[in-house]
């Protein structure tokens, strides 16, 4: 279990995450342009795998167009 949140210390950094490591035993809340929050952390326990109907139905209830959002990756790996 990541037990330390290192939110704080990373919120005074210029880039506001980490860039040269994983915060050790512990995790921090990331805020990508938009309104899409990340919580890194350097391990992850699974309690449950999601089944495709319930994978939908979060992305639903979200308002998350999955075409939509993918479309940028597309694009750039299709000038590749």
């Amino acid at each position: 279990m990541a037990d330390v949140d290192y939110s704080d210390e990373v919120s005074q950094l210029n880039k506001k995450c980490f860039t040269d490591r994983l915060p050790d035993g512990g995790f921090y809340r990331f805020k990508e342009s938009g309104d899409r929050l990340w919580v890194i952390a350097d391990r992850l326990k699974v309690v449950k795998i999601l089944t495709e109907k319930e994978r939908r139905k979060i992305l639903d209830d979200a308002n998350y167009d999955e075409v939509e959002s993918v479309k940028p990756y597309v694009r750039r790996l299709t000038k590749c």
